[in-house]
């Protein structure tokens, strides 16, 4: 596993954030998103929203 400085980890993360907030801004695809969410919290997987 190769290490990762803490300004790539930071671009990484600030491009996930665009990624989702580009998502989400149709509701079609934010009710698929969150569809996944719930689909992989149900495989145990994932940490609950609520």
């Amino acid at each position: 596993m190769q290490a990762v400085s803490y300004a790539e980890a930071s671009e990484n993360l600030e491009a996930m954030i665009e990624e989702t907030r580009y998502l989400l801004r149709s509701s079609k695809n934010a009710e698929r998103l969150l569809d996944a969410v719930r689909g992989f919290e149900a495989d145990g997987q994932g940490v609950p929203l609520s």
